[in-house]
């Protein structure tokens, strides 16, 4: 059936919409998720009956003096883990909330939750979208560290016996997607003064062993991108020159990130003789 409507299909036969009081908003999930650790701190006893349910039963006395026996049934809900975390980020960077999804991931972290690749890769995208070089940088960091601990246990992938839909197989360190996204994020920046650490981003894929990992047109549009904003027009050259000399074709997108670079040096250039020719009135005049 349609609720109001309107709606929309939920696989699972039904429509829901967001005029349907059971329709989850962002907010709605983020408060049940940080509402979370107050079951996390009631001790052992909560975590051995956290899939059972208790019921209580209360009198209450109507008004002609009748008794009605109310039944209200608690049940402990389990704590938010890695997948819970990963399928709320996966649904903000689908919906485009992405502060939503900066919020959610670092709540996942102060919660103790370690973030698989999946999820660090949209908390990058998010980093990317509102050019946070900075946070981009410290989410990559954390990438590097997926395969410390050699772990290949395929729990880690599951929540309570169920296969996580989709789930492709776990990182163990950033890949190409990652390392475009951080670049990109750097170029994007307010300025363009990150344009060096999207540089050093992509002498970090050129330099590893990691296949996966090598620079595209890509990871090099992005860094050029960088220096595009920054004005540094010989370091986009250069680039450029790297790109051919590696067997990697420029597109349309390159060409006008080094155009820009070279306009926004020359207008600099302009800017200090201007500055230079009105610090120079002003001495003659005094």
């Amino acid at each position: 059936k349609k609720d109001g409507g309107e709606g929309q299909e939920n696989g699972g036969g039904g429509m829901i919409s967001r005029t349907n009081p059971n329709f989850a908003s962002f907010e709605s999930i983020r408060d049940e998720m940080t509402r979370r650790p107050l079951l996390r701190h009631v001790g052992d006893d909560a975590a051995a009956t956290a899939n059972t349910a208790t019921a209580t039963t209360t009198t209450t006395t109507t008004a002609s003096g009748n008794k009605i026996n109310n039944n209200h049934h608690r049940i402990a809900v389990p704590p938010p883990d890695e997948v819970t975390f990963g399928t709320v980020l996966a649904a903000c960077e689908r919906s485009g909330e992405w502060t939503e999804l900066l919020h959610v991931a670092k709540a996942a972290v102060e919660y103790g939750v370690r973030l698989d690749g999946m999820a660090l890769t949209s908390a990058l995208h998010s980093c990317q979208q509102l050019g946070l070089a900075d946070e981009a940088l410290e989410y990559l960091e954390h990438m590097k560290h997926l395969g410390d601990d050699n772990n290949d246990n395929k729990e880690e992938q599951t929540t309570r016996g169920r296969q996580r839909k989709g789930a492709k197989q776990p990182l163990r360190g950033p890949d190409g997607v990652a390392y475009r996204l951080a670049i990109s994020a750097c170029a994007r920046s307010p300025g363009g003064h990150r344009w060096q650490d999207g540089v050093r981003l992509l002498e970090e894929m050129r330099s590893s062993n990691n296949t996966a990992c090598a620079p595209d047109v890509v990871a090099y549009t992005a860094a050029i991108a960088g220096c595009s904003e920054a004005g540094e027009y010989n370091r986009a050259m250069e680039l450029i020159g790297q790109m051919r000399r590696e067997g990697i074709r420029p597109n349309v997108v390159t060409f006008s990130a080094v155009i820009n670079a070279c306009a926004s040096a020359s207008a600099n250039a302009r800017g200090r003789e201007d500055d230079g020719d009105e610090s120079a009135g002003l001495a003659g005049g005094g």
